[in-house]
């Protein structure tokens, strides 16, 4: 569809439909990604630090002779 030419009723236009807005759906989309994958990294990382948090806290309570206090 152009511009110029009328929408029937009940049907809408899609991105694809009007001109010029491929490049901005583009970076949009590459900036999502990206993002998204920032996130994941992040998720990871933050799984990762509770694992091994978890891991030493286990350990040192595991052990009959260490104490915390008094």
């Amino acid at each position: 569809m152009r511009r110029s030419e009328p929408v029937p009723v009940g049907v809408q236009r899609t991105p694809t439909d009007v001109e010029g807005h491929d490049g901005p759906l583009a970076e949009f989309s590459a900036l999502r990604q990206e993002i998204q994958e920032l996130i994941k990294a992040q998720q990871q990382l933050l799984s990762l630090q509770l694992t091994v948090s978890a891991t030493i806290f286990g350990f040192a309570i595991s052990r009959s002779g260490m104490r915390a206090c008094c």
